[in-house]
C-alpha cells in the first residue's frame, strides 16, 4: 500500500465528509434524539419521584418504632413497599423500552439517509430485534469485568470502553442498513471492525481529532459557567459522532471500489 493511498485518502474523504449535506441531517437527528431521550428520562423521574412521597407515611411510621404496629399495619406497609418496588420495576422497563423504540427508529431512519438506502416497516421491526441482541451483548461485556476486577477500578475505567463501543456499532449498524441482514450486522464488528483494524486506525485518529482538539481547547479555557461548558462539549459530541459515522461509511465505500 503506498504512501498517498493509505495517508493521502483518509485524509480527503474526511475534508469530503464536512462538504457532504447529510452531516447537518445527522446532527439534527441526534439533537431530536436526545431531547426525546431527555424527555422520557424526565417522565420516568418524575413517576419515581412521586412514588417515593407515597412511601414518605411509611418511613414516618417505622421511624416512629416498630414494636406499636399491629399485624393489619405491618401488612398494609409491606403491601406498599411490593408495590412501591414493583411500581418501579415497571417504569424502568418502560423506559427501557422507549430508548430502544427511539433509537430503532431515529438511528435507522439516520443510517438509511447515510447508505441511501430506504429501509422498510420490515427493515425497522428487525432492527429493533438487532438493538436487543447488540444491547445484550454489550450489557454482558461491561458487566463481567465487575467479577474479575475491583469496583473501583472498574468504575474507574468503565469510559475507556466508549470509543470501543462506538467503534463496533459503527459497522453493525452500517452493514445492517446496507445488507438488511441480521447475520451480516452482528458478524460485522469482528469481520470487519475488528479483523480488518489495520485499515481504520488511521481514519479512527483522523476523525478523532475533530472531538479531542476542540475538547482539550475546551477544557484548557476553563469556563465558569458550568451549563456553557456543558452545552459545548454537547455539540462537539454530536459533530464528532455525525461526521465520525459518515466518514467511516465513505471509508468503507472507498474500499469496496477499489
Amino acid at each position: 500500500m503506498s504512501y498517498k493511498r493509505y495517508f493521502l485518502k483518509p485524509v480527503r474523504i474526511l475534508v469530503k465528509s464536512f462538504k457532504r449535506k447529510e452531516v447537518l441531517f445527522i446532527l439534527l437527528i441526534d439533537i431530536f434524539y436526545y431531547l426525546c431521550l431527555s424527555a422520557g428520562i424526565v417522565v420516568f423521574l418524575f413517576f419515581v419521584k412521586r412514588l417515593l412521597l407515597n412511601l414518605r407515611s411509611i418511613t414516618y411510621i417505622l421511624s416512629s418504632g416498630l414494636g406499636s404496629l399491629d399485624i393489619n399495619k405491618a401488612n398494609e406497609i409491606l403491601s406498599s413497599l411490593h408495590s412501591f418496588v414493583y411500581s418501579f420495576i415497571a417504569a424502568f422497563f418502560c423506559l427501557l423500552v422507549f430508548i430502544i423504540l427511539v433509537f430503532t427508529i431515529l438511528k435507522g431512519y439516520e443510517w438509511s439517509k447515510i447508505v441511501k438506502k430506504r429501509m422498510k416497516f420490515y427493515d425497522y421491526a428487525k432492527l429493533l430485534v438487532l438493538n436487543s441482541v447488540w444491547f445484550f451483548i454489550l450489557g454482558i461485556a461491561l458487566t463481567i469485568p465487575l467479577f474479575i476486577v475491583k469496583k473501583e477500578i472498574y468504575l474507574m475505567h468503565i469510559y475507556y470502553t466508549f470509543p470501543a463501543i462506538v467503534y463496533l456499532s459503527t459497522f453493525l449498524y452500517m452493514e445492517y442498513a446496507e445488507s438488511k441482514s441480521l447475520g451480516k450486522a452482528l458478524a460485522s464488528p469482528i469481520m470487519e471492525g475488528i479483523l480488518e483494524i489495520k485499515r481504520y486506525i488511521l481514519p479512527f485518529f483522523l476523525v478523532s481529532l475533530i472531538f479531542l482538539v476542540p475538547f482539550y481547547i475546551l477544557k484548557a479555557l476553563r469556563l465558569t459557567n458550568k451549563k456553557l461548558h456543558l452545552i459545548i462539549f454537547f455539540f462537539i459530541t454530536l459533530i464528532f459522532l455525525g461526521v465520525y459515522k459518515l466518514y467511516f461509511y465513505l471509508i468503507k465505500k472507498s474500499r469496496k471500489a477499489v
